[in-house]
């Protein structure tokens, strides 16, 4: 028998670990930036809301092993507001924006551009999305 011991199989994860640390690290991340705050003009489509709901219902159970079954369901109250402008058409949710707005109403939107920008060629940035700020009666 030899002196030798079996290698330590948390030695080989913690080396496994700290390899693809080192990769992932290499490989660099994202970071996002924001555009200053920009304007346009925007009509209102639609406002939305939906109530909440509660209810329950019962059922026989099909499977095959008998009994019923009570299903109890609840839902949280939805207020929404459509856009429409020259991006397309966006929905914003929430109750304080609801109430300011109505179907067909011209608005003054304020939002941000969002970029990924490559953290080693900041220069590369890629507008991945719209940031809505706010939206103000005209």
């Amino acid at each position: 028998m030899s002196g030798d011991s079996p290698p330590c199989p948390y030695r080989q994860a913690d080396q496994v670990c700290v390899a693809l640390l080192l990769c992932l690290l290499s490989i660099g991340c994202n970071v996002t930036r924001y555009s200053e705050t920009l304007t346009e003009e925007g009509v209102v489509e639609q406002t939305v809301f939906t109530p909440s709901t509660h209810g329950t219902g019962t059922g026989i159970d099909m499977t095959g092993k008998g009994g019923i079954s009570i299903v109890s369901v609840s839902t949280s109250p939805v207020w929404a507001t459509v856009f429409r402008c020259q991006h397309g058409k966006f929905i914003i949710y929430g109750q304080g924006l609801w109430e300011r707005m109505h179907g067909g109403q011209t608005v003054t939107i304020s939002y941000r551009e969002v970029y990924r920008c490559p953290r080693k060629e900041p220069d590369k940035c890629a507008l991945v999305d719209y940031d809505f700020l706010d939206a103000v009666s005209r």
